[in-house]
C-alpha cells in the first residue's frame, strides 16, 4: 500500500511539474486557439509538456538566484501559475470538437520514446569533479541541497586575505577571483561566494529530477532531454 501511494504521489507531483502549466497555458483562449486546438493528439501533449518545461525551469532559477529554491516551492509556485493562467481565461480551457482524438500516428513518437529509453537510459554514472558532467551534476544538485546557483564558502572567506593567493591563485578572468574547486569558482573572497562555471538551465533541470528521485532522478535529467530533442525533430 505504501509503494503504490508513494507511486500516485509521483505521479502527481510529475503531472505538476511536467505537463500541468504547460496544459493550461496552451489550452487559454488567446492567440488563435482553434490553430493549436487542430494539431493532433500527441503533438498537443508534446507542446504542454515542452511549455511545462520552461515554466519549471524558469521558477528554479528564479527562485534559486534569490536563494530561495526549494522542490516543494517549485510545486506550489506551478499550482499557482497554473490556478491564475486558468483564472485569466475565465477558466475556458476544452478545445472543443476541433481537437481531433489520438490516432495511429500516436504509435510513432510513442516508439520514439521507446527507443529513447532503451538507447538512452539507464544514464552514465560518470560524475567525477572536475570534468563537464561532474560539473553539471554537482551544480543541480547545489542548487536542490541549498536552493542556490551562488553559496557562501566560509572556508574561503575565513583565509585572510595576505594568504588568497597561496590557496586560490588569481584566475585569468577579471570577473572571477579564483577556482575553488575544477568547476567552480570564487566571485568574491571576502564573503566567500561560489559558483558553478556553466549556466544553470540544464543543472536546474537535474534539480528538479534529484527532487523526484535523489541522485537517481538527478542523473535521469540527460536522457529526459535526450528523448525531448529526438520528439521535438520528430515534431
Amino acid at each position: 500500500v505504501g509503494a503504490v501511494g508513494g507511486g500516485t504521489v509521483g505521479l502527481a507531483t510529475g503531472l505538476v511539474i511536467a505537463w500541468l502549466p504547460g496544459a493550461v497555458i496552451f489550452r487559454l483562449p488567446f492567440a488563435d486557439r482553434d490553430k493549436r486546438a487542430g494539431l493532433d493528439a500527441e503533438e498537443r501533449l508534446f507542446w504542454a509538456v515542452i511549455i511545462s518545461a520552461v515554466v519549471s525551469l524558469s521558477v528554479v532559477l528564479g527562485l534559486a538566484v534569490a536563494h530561495r529554491y526549494s522542490f516543494e516551492r517549485l510545486l506550489i509556485a506551478n499550482l499557482g501559475l497554473a490556478l491564475a493562467a486558468a483564472a485569466a481565461g475565465r477558466f475556458r480551457l476544452r478545445l472543443g470538437p476541433k481537437a481531433p482524438r489520438p490516432g495511429l500516428g500516436a504509435l510513432l513518437p510513442l516508439a520514439l520514446i521507446v527507443l529513447g529509453l532503451w538507447r538512452f537510459f539507464p544514464p552514465s554514472e560518470y560524475i567525477i569533479g572536475g570534468k563537464d558532467p561532474g560539473t553539471y551534476m554537482n551544480e543541480g544538485i547545489q542548487i536542490a541541497q541549498r536552493g542556490a546557483t551562488v553559496v557562501r564558502d566560509p572556508i574561503v572567506s575565513s583565509v585572510p586575505p595576505f594568504a588568497r593567493d597561496l590557496f586560490f591563485p588569481s584566475y585569468q578572468r577579471p570577473d572571477y577571483y579564483s577556482l575553488r574547486f575544477m568547476g567552480f569558482l570564487i566571485k568574491n573572497p571576502d564573503s566567500g561566494e561560489v559558483v558553478g562555471q556553466f549556466p544553470h538551465v540544464f543543472p536546474a533541470s537535474i534539480a528538479i529530477g534529484y527532487g523526484l528521485d535523489g541522485l537517481t532522478g538527478a542523473r535521469r535529467a540527460v536522457g529526459v532531454w535526450a528523448i525531448l530533442g529526438v520528439l521535438a525533430l520528430y515534431f
